[in-house]
């Protein structure tokens, strides 16, 4: 079962990831400049995603399998909402010339 998940959870990551890297690498435009809050919830949403993986990783006790398994899905549902929301309000990388 952990492993099905594990791999399913890579699948999702790289996607993500991909999405991610562009948002957070890109420059930010002027509009940014109205919504810092956001784009800082973003970030930590981000490392807290990425930290639940790790608990995931790491847990060996089958009664913490589904525990790590419910942490890492709120994670990535909260990291996506709010990537959802930047995108919604303009936020995130702007067209390099």
């Amino acid at each position: 079962m952990k492993e099905s998940f594990f791999a399913l959870m890579e699948t999702l990551h790289g996607g993500i990831n991909n999405i991610s890297s562009r948002f957070l690498a890109g420059a930010v435009g002027p509009k940014d400049q109205g919504c810092p809050e956001l784009l800082q919830a973003v970030a930590q949403a981000h490392r807290e995603w990425e930290m639940a993986k790790r608990v995931f990783e790491s847990v060996t006790d089958p009664d913490l399998v589904d525990y790590a398994i419910y942490q890492v899905q709120a994670a990535q549902k909260h990291y996506t909402y709010l990537l959802r929301r930047a995108k919604e309000e303009g936020l995130g990388p702007q067209e390099r010339v």
